[in-house]
């Protein structure tokens, strides 16, 4: 049709029957000429072969949907999508630089769910142009709706889906098949084995049928490896998903991409921590997983892929008990690996939905392992009430004539949080109930961590014989053991124990150890917490500008993870390091912010830092450190010296009173089993 159609436009009147004696005419009326041939939305490079001239004197721009790479001679040029400046600098010539200018943020908005495509921005705009009535704000709370998104973004016969219906309809069954089952997990990438789980096909099966994928533009490639979606086109996908109904097929295909996830998360923690007591799986994972050959390897997959980790538990939210089994598996081993508070809210928002499902309800060991899994996310978050609400539900679930794993945990993870909460006679109770559990198992390292974290009970307690015993004793279990991460927790535990009974000297050895033990291990929480405890104890031995150093560097981890606990102390120690220091208006301004953040938490330590403020006799400043509100790559990594501004020393100030430093010393650690 095509050919005819260029023969009679070049003037010919004779159109030959077949296909090879119309090119041969058509090559042949283009032999004198120079010519520039525009061939829109190519299909393939099958299509394009006969209208390609034979004599350099012409030039053919073609576009099309597939790369065409097969072609000889031809330059491939890739389209990208818009930059932001780019797409709002569409927008606002289709709608008014004014109306555009009195809501920029909303614009941004708006072309940022239209994935700045410039068909997208185009229906868009138009559409707000012909709405007078309607803000830049209104349009951008109907697109910020992923479900109407796609619905959104037409105008008359101008379609977003309509246009990638036409890359989906030239796709072969197989391709539409992995097109559409690779959109189930809404996450950043996919890598390549996560692609041949959800194909359910050997590795070498799914990178060809994701290649074809991108080389149909219906799938990008940016790292090899590693797949993923234009946000629209994972949204029409998942549109396509929906009108399929074939839920037996998406579910399966969920149900291989959570074992692959499962297996493999179970591999990674066993070389992280290889003796640590692992609680028993509610789910049996046909896959064996991916297997590492050390921890930074583990630490390594765990970072990486903790937007698949994330998306495939989404993906099953609603689904039967199956995989609901292995989501919550997933989730409370990432309660435990990764102790990331940038992560609560998100890991909140999927446990307290499974939590009120129906298929957990019916199954009380799944919804013990929910709640035990939503009391760990809430002490992360410094939500203690609810921590202790949802562990004592958890125990309350699970029978108490069984020695399990998950008791031992639960038990220990509610005593934490009593202990937090400043209850320590309640929460020895839970431990001896840890312990009673623990004596199933031969795990040394468990047993050393329940003598750390009883150790801190014992203080609480103004037992302070047997704290120091029993946190010397969890420190030697531990070295004999060769277990890095718990030598790390038992001597963060010793040196909090030490300072609290008088020794901050000796103290502050055993942290300075740990701190550097959770530095290699890329625990940056720990990290925070680590040099908060050793500014205090460096406070007691009259080392201020030491102890302004490290609570400075401790003040910035915290912030930069949003760990508000960690905040609270850093700024106290840092602000009474300033007062010692002489330099009382920034000493006061991290006090008072040490006093916001400990009264939210509904913490004891508020009180002390309150009656040093008030013993000064000065309004304070406003906050030094205004919030970062940037967040890091799970886990972050941090520069090897302190960041920020040294504090230089000055002349000593009014000494700060000891019952802050003391109250703080005895705060109890968050760190569980």
């Amino acid at each position: 049709m095509v050919l005819g159609d260029f023969l009679h436009a070049l003037g010919s009147s004779d159109t030959p029957d077949s296909l090879d004696q119309r090119a041969a005419l058509y090559r042949s009326l283009l032999a004198d000429k120079r010519m520039l041939i525009l061939l829109d939305n190519a299909r393939d490079a099958g299509q394009l072969r006969p209208l390609i001239p034979g004599v350099s004197g012409n030039a053919v721009m073609v576009t099309s949907r597939s790369r065409l790479a097969e072609l000889p001679g031809a330059h491939l040029v890739d389209i990208e999508e818009l930059t932001p400046d780019e797409a709002l600098a569409l927008f606002s010539a289709i709608v008014g630089a004014e109306r555009v200018g009195a809501e920029p943020e909303a614009a941004l908005q708006v072309v940022t769910s239209c994935g700045f495509l410039p068909l997208a921005v185009r229906i868009a705009a138009a559409r707000l142009a012909s709405r007078p009535r309607w803000s830049v704000s209104d349009l951008a709370r109907r697109l910020a709706d992923q479900r109407n998104r796609l619905q959104e973004l037409q105008l008359g016969n101008l379609a977003v889906e309509t246009t990638l219906g036409l890359g989906y309809a030239q796709l072969r069954p197989e391709e539409a098949r992995a097109f559409r089952l690779l959109a189930l997990v809404d996450s950043p990438d996919l890598p390549l084995s996560a692609v041949a789980a959800l194909l359910g096909a050997p590795e070498q099966e799914a990178e060809d049928l994701a290649e074809a994928l991108v080389e149909a533009n219906m799938l990008e490639c940016f790292t090899p490896g590693r797949y993923r979606y234009h946000d629209l086109l994972r949204l029409y996908a998942q549109r396509q998903n929906a009108k399929l109904g074939d839920v037996e097929q998406q579910q399966a295909a969920l149900l291989r991409l959570l074992d692959l996830l499962h297996a493999t998360m179970h591999n990674a923690r066993q070389v992280i921590e290889p003796d640590d007591l692992a609680i028993e799986p509610l789910h049996r994972a046909d896959s064996s997983g991916q297997s590492f050959v050390d921890d930074h390897a583990a630490r390594n997959w765990l970072r990486t892929e903790i937007g698949v980790l994330l998306g495939a538990v989404e993906a099953a939210a609603d689904a039967p008990l199956d995989l609901l089994q292995p989501t919550v598996d997933i989730l409370q081993n990432l309660t435990f690996v990764s102790e990331d508070p940038t992560l609560a809210p998100r890991f909140l928002t999927m446990l307290r939905a499974a939590a009120v499902s129906p298929v957990a309800l019916r199954a009380p060991e799944t919804l013990a392992c929910v709640h035990h899994a939503l009391g760990q996310i809430h002490r992360t978050a410094s939500e203690l009430a609810a921590s202790e609400e949802s562990l004592a539900l958890s125990l309350a679930l699970q029978p108490v004539d069984r020695a399990t794993v998950l008791r031992l945990t639960t038990a220990n993870g509610l005593a934490i949080t009593l202990t937090l909460a400043g209850r320590p006679a309640e929460a020895l109770s839970f431990y001896q109930q840890a312990q009673e559990a623990a004596r199933h198992f031969d795990s040394p390292i468990s047993e050393a961590r329940l003598l750390g974290n009883m150790a801190r009970a014992y203080v609480g307690l103004d037992r302070h014989a047997e704290a120091v015993e029993a946190a010397r004793a969890a420190v030697a279990a531990a070295r004999a053991s060769g277990n890095v991460p718990c030598l790390a927790d038992t001597l963060y535990q010793l040196g909090v124990v030490l300072r609290a009974t008088g020794s901050p000297g000796e103290a502050a050895v055993h942290l300075r150890e740990a701190h550097q033990l959770y530095r290699q291990q890329q625990h940056p929480i720990w990290e925070g917490y680590s040099l908060a405890r050793l500014a205090a104890c460096l406070l007691a031995d009259g080392q201020f500008a030491a102890a302004a150093e490290a609570a400075e560097e401790s003040l910035s981890i915290a912030r930069e993870i949003e760990a508000a606990y960690c905040q609270g102390m850093a700024n106290a120690a840092l602000g009474e390091a300033l007062l010692e220091l002489g330099q009382p208006s920034r000493g006061l301004a991290c006090l008072q912010e040490a006093l916001t953040v400990f009264t939210r938490l509904g913490v004891p330590e508020a009180r002390p830092v309150q009656d040093l403020i008030a013993s000064r006799h000065t309004e304070p400043s406003p906050p030094l450190f205004p919030p970062s509100r940037r967040r890091l790559p799970f886990p972050p990594r941090y520069p090897p010296g302190p960041p920020g501004r040294k504090p230089s020393p000055g002349s000593v100030g009014v000494p700060a009173a000891p019952r802050l430093r003391e109250h703080l010393d005895a705060s109890p650690a968050l760190r569980g089993l």
